[in-house]
């Protein structure tokens, strides 16, 4: 389908009407290649760009003009840089009209194409699944309950004893059990966040008054904003577990599994997120290191292909 308008009610694009043929241009064609602002200088990877990915740069919220337009795309400023945009833009069918004013406040975020900030989402995660100190975190946290709830029982635990640890350790336990529920309510939600990505345009799932506001946060991040949140969550839920585990520990109640939460019945299931491995699980995860590939469904529910390319395909100085 040729490049078409944005339809602000629903967050997604429509079509344009016949063009002529040098006009006519698929969303998913690659517009260019930009290497990457956030690597290394001895491995500088490029990010294709897609006709899409420059249309949502163009329409709300950004409305991003010429100038940083050309600087998202890194293109060398010059003269008559602007115009060379323009006239580019308008051969493919996309108007971007000379003088016009940015819609959003710029971020760090402005300057990535939608490829590199998938890729800095996905070591996010990456690294919130590896490296974020879940465990002892949890254990002093627990440790410091359970001590405080030594020194000062109440006086009919005291009169209980053993029972009276007990009731301490069940209320804590459920105090972390609904926290745990409410973190999975609001984790099933984002896992169906649909916003368009890359050169993708999936179906939404959730209520247009839902998928709205986050297609908006999609795109004023370049897709990088749901995908570390959720592995933020992520890291939370994990801590949360560790609680559970040290306390069952420290009141002799034995390891807590992960099954005695259950999902809410109206949450449809994600392997962007069920499938995640559990942080801290074995050294030999932490050399598992993902690579940048076409598939970063892993961590979003999304399946944008073909707009990122793999350390293969990568430039080198």
């Amino acid at each position: 389908a040729a490049v078409g308008a944005y339809d602000e009610s629903s967050g997604w694009m429509s079509h344009a009407g016949p063009q002529p043929p040098h006009h006519q241009l698929q969303s998913s064609d690659v517009f260019c290649s930009v290497p990457g602002r956030l690597s290394l200088l001895s491995s500088t990877s490029k990010y294709k760009v897609t006709v899409a990915e420059v249309q949502r740069r163009l329409q709300p919220p950004e409305c991003l003009n010429a100038s940083l337009l050309g600087g998202v795309l890194r293109r060398a400023k010059s003269k008559n840089g602007g115009r060379l945009l323009r006239d580019k833009l308008e051969k493919i069918g996309l108007n971007l009209p000379a003088g016009r004013r940015k819609a959003a406040n710029v971020t760090l975020l402005t300057s990535l194409v939608e490829g590199e900030a998938i890729h800095l989402a996905r070591d996010f995660a990456y690294l919130c699944d590896t490296e974020f100190p879940a465990k002892p975190l949890a254990d002093w946290v627990a440790r410091q309950h359970a001590a405080a709830a030594a020194s000062q029982p109440s006086a009919e635990a005291a009169g209980q004893g053993q029972a009276g640890n007990n009731s301490d350790h069940l209320s804590r336990k459920n105090m972390l059990l609904a926290t745990k529920q409410i973190m999975k309510e609001f984790q099933d939600i984002l896992s169906q966040d649909r916003s368009p990505l890359g050169n993708t345009r999936p179906n939404p799932i959730l209520d247009s008054a839902l998928q709205r506001p986050l297609t908006n946060f999609s795109l004023i991040t370049h897709g990088f904003g749901t995908p570390t949140v959720l592995g933020a969550v992520a890291a939370i839920n994990n801590y949360l577990n560790e609680q559970l585990k040290t306390l069952d520990k420290l009141y002799g109640g034995g390891s807590t599994k992960t099954s005695s939460y259950h999902k809410p019945a109206s949450s449809l299931h994600s392997p962007a997120v069920d499938s995640a491995p559990t942080p801290n699980s074995t050294s030999a995860n932490r050399n598992m290191r993902p690579t940048p590939t076409n598939d970063i469904d892993m961590i979003s529910p999304n399946e944008p292909s073909k707009f990122l390319q793999t350390e293969n395909e990568a430039t080198h100085n």
